[in-house]
């Protein structure tokens, strides 16, 4: 049965909690993102390996994890998966300020609290995108990532212009404590959202599971489109690692650039995340979801070769154009890749297809960003820059010729019929 979500007033409740959580748990997660590399930089006088380490220390994860969080996640209930991750991270954010406050922030302990945050946020972001189906439907799931996706990006500009103005007056304390915080907030919200969600017939895809881990993986191989898309991100995602990793360290070093600056350039480029997240739903009515995501694709190549050209006078004017351009790109590129691989996938596969997909888009992130510290490190930052707008060509290069591009809709076709073992149903829970 393929069954989706059909409105319903459970379903539509689910949402606006989940919306709401989502949105103040993106602002502090946003001020964390600038916090932690300039306490790195700042306090605790990291290098470019140890830049690079933190990141991928974030995102390795995704590659021990991703599958057999996939499989789990298809088999328990993705609501309560949110709330305890959003707990874990709690608790091991909450950890760095009270460190900070008795004088025992350390890279050490930045490390092992990253790497905790970075397996809760595997199961979390898996949970997350697979939850997202069971409650809107499958003609609205563009509009309801694009609503995620604004929140997001209003957070990207608001938090690390907030980072970077707190850290300058009060310390790290405050921008870690926050986020500890936003992550509480968004387990509150989602304990209020209804336990059972009316999905009517699209219920039983969840009582048929199939006992494998590859189940995603078969899915993937068995659509070009989707195939293309998870390639063409996992080189993106790369070379995106590769600037992430040296950015705060070359806007310091080489641009000349305070703590504050950095905060406020991020802040004010991060306007492009709005608008491109508020423009991702018409384009791709306009376009069609598959030349949306090539032209989005064709956007944040041109932001990541516009970076190694920062220099002199005009150097954080290039930062701030190449920054501003990349979010411009992403939003537009993310809400409708997403949909696409929502309104492509059987319920009963949701979790393991975003688990590949997860391990194969952000697998490359740890990769880029220790190669980024390396070779930063052994060479110069701004041949990292380099390096990376290379891969950010090859990665719109890859989608010229896919049948991606052809796709209008995310309704084109049902994929993931693919053969599944039936296990005996679950019987009925009481009705509440």
């Amino acid at each position: 049965m393929n069954g989706h979500p059909t409105p319903s007033n459970t379903g539509q409740r689910a949402f606006r909690l989940l919306w709401f959580g989502q949105t103040v748990s993106q602002f502090g997660s946003q001020m964390t993102l600038v916090a932690v590399p300039l306490v790195a930089a700042l306090v605790l006088h990291a290098g470019p390996l140890e830049m690079g380490t933190l990141l991928a220390l974030e995102t390795i994860p995704f590659l021990i994890l991703a599958l057999p969080a996939g499989a789990l996640i298809d088999r328990l209930d993705r609501r309560r998966i949110l709330i305890a991750t959003d707990l874990g991270r709690a608790a091991a954010m909450g950890l760095l300020p009270l460190a900070a406050a008795i004088g025992a922030l350390s890279m050490p302990l930045l490390y092992v609290a990253t790497l905790a945050i970075g397996c809760l946020t595997v199961f979390f972001d898996i949970a997350y995108q697979s939850y997202l189906p069971l409650i809107v439907p499958r003609e609205q799931l563009v509009d309801g990532n694009r609503r995620l996706e604004i929140s997001s990006s209003a957070s990207q500009v608001a938090g690390p212009g907030a980072a970077g103005t707190l850290i300058s007056i009060a310390g790290a304390s405050g921008a870690l404590l926050l986020d500890a915080a936003s992550y509480l907030v968004s387990a509150l919200a989602l304990l209020r959202a209804p336990a059972r969600v009316d999905i009517d017939d699209a219920r039983h895809d969840l009582e048929q599971v199939d006992a494998g881990l590859l189940g995603g993986l078969r899915v993937l191989l068995g659509d070009p489109a989707l195939r293309d898309l998870a390639v063409s991100t996992a080189i993106f995602n790369m070379a995106s690692a590769m600037i992430a990793a040296v950015f705060v360290l070359f806007a310091i070093r080489d641009a000349g650039m305070d703590a504050l600056g950095v905060g406020l350039l991020f802040g004010s480029a991060n306007v492009g995340f709005v608008l491109g997240a508020i423009a991702s739903e018409p384009l791709s009515r306009r376009w069609g979801i598959g030349p949306t995501i090539f032209r989005a694709a064709l956007l944040g190549t041109v932001a990541t070769v516009l970076l190694p050209f920062a220099m002199g006078a005009f150097a954080v004017a290039v930062l701030f154009l190449g920054r501003f351009t990349g979010a411009v790109a992403t939003p537009i590129h993310n809400v409708t890749a997403l949909a696409l691989r929502q309104g492509r996938t059987r319920l009963d596969l949701q979790g393991r297809v975003n688990a590949t997909f997860r391990l194969i888009d952000w697998g490359t992130v740890p990769l880029g960003a220790l190669f980024g510290g390396v070779l930063g490190g052994q060479f110069g930052l701004r041949d990292v820059l380099w390096v990376a707008s290379v891969l950010g060509v090859l990665s719109a290069a890859w989608l010229v010729r896919s049948p991606l591009r052809r796709l209008t809709t995310v309704e084109v076709a049902a994929i993931g019929d693919v053969p599944i073992r039936s296990v005996q149903p679950a019987p009925p829970e009481p009705a509440l």
